[in-house]
């Protein structure tokens, strides 16, 4: 009699929950997330979507339940769900942020667990396989502080992976900038330049990459471009340098108008981009001979 009685109460709980609306789910599983922060309510609420309504935007809902279960702490579930969401066709996932972020997340995990080619494989499909239809921005100035992340995230997988001459070159194009025009916490930006530096000074030596680097400006390459187009004069240059094997552009890209051909806008002068390279953390970290001063301050 137990036994039935039992069965009956689920059978009751499970038909309650079926009048229930996916939007009704789904309101109450995002409330607990986003405002509450309340993980093991609103996973409860995901999961009750994924057997419900499990043909209603199964990508987000698996993401979601993935999300919940790492904020719990439970990573192994996580990793579950995270693969889960990217086994659904890309069709499913309207504008690609979910499996963008499941495979940043699976990166994540397995960067943390020291399965640094299942880092690097996942890191690469957000570029790749589950490309969002449209850029992930971080901050007011999404493009090259996005660049910057994910080379980093690719530089620490290679290294990992002993590969540190990769490491580096991944690295190396988007490191030379003054703290001032990186839109990071400078902390994060601090601790980038401190890893990329150690890595240099560990293949190649101080006295070797400070010999490296200073050549590397000698032979730096600034050429100007003109394009006329209805009337109007656009400026654009190429301002490189070769450190050890990785072309590092000075120049940040795009154009501007002048008035005529050989005018050159101060803000891109061969000496104010020089000026910005070298006010970088990392130019300093690896021309300044009191290191661990820099280090620590």
């Amino acid at each position: 009699m137990k036994i039935l009685t039992t069965i009956f109460l689920l059978l009751a709980a499970n038909a309650t929950w079926a009048q229930h609306t996916y939007e009704e789910l789904s309101d109450k599983a995002f409330d607990f997330y986003l405002h509450k922060n309340k993980f093991d309510s609103a996973l409860f609420y995901y999961r009750q979507i994924d057997q419900l309504f499990p043909d209603e935007r199964p990508v987000y809902t698996n993401g979601q339940i993935a999300t919940c279960y790492l904020k719990l702490g439970d990573t192994s579930k996580a990793e579950k769900y995270y693969l889960r969401c990217l086994s659904f066709d890309k069709s499913l996932d309207s504008v690609g942020l979910s499996q963008t972020r499941a495979s940043f997340a699976l990166f994540d995990i397995y960067y943390a667990r020291q399965q640094f080619r299942q880092a690097l494989t996942y890191l690469e499909y957000t570029k790749t396989k589950f490309k969002p239809l449209r850029p992930l921005c971080q901050g007011t100035h999404g493009g090259y502080e996005q660049k910057l992340t994910f080379a980093y995230k690719k530089s620490l997988c290679l290294y990992g992976l002993g590969e540190k001459d990769s490491a580096i070159s991944a690295l190396a194009p988007y490191i030379f900038r003054p703290v001032w025009d990186v839109y990071l916490d400078s902390v994060e930006y601090e601790t980038m330049s401190r890893y990329f530096v150690n890595t240099v000074f560990e293949l190649y030596g101080k006295t070797k990459a400070k010999a490296h680097l200073q050549d590397a400006l000698n032979q730096l390459v600034y050429k100007t471009h003109y394009d006329e187009q209805s009337g109007m004069i656009f400026f654009a240059a190429d301002c490189s340098i070769r450190f050890l094997n990785t072309t590092i552009s000075l120049y940040p890209g795009g154009g501007c108008q002048v008035d005529k051909k050989g005018d050159i806008p101060e803000y891109y002068s061969k000496e104010t981009l020089l000026k910005e390279f070298v006010d970088s953390p990392a130019y300093q970290y690896i021309m300044t001979d009191d290191l661990i001063t820099i280090l620590d301050r």
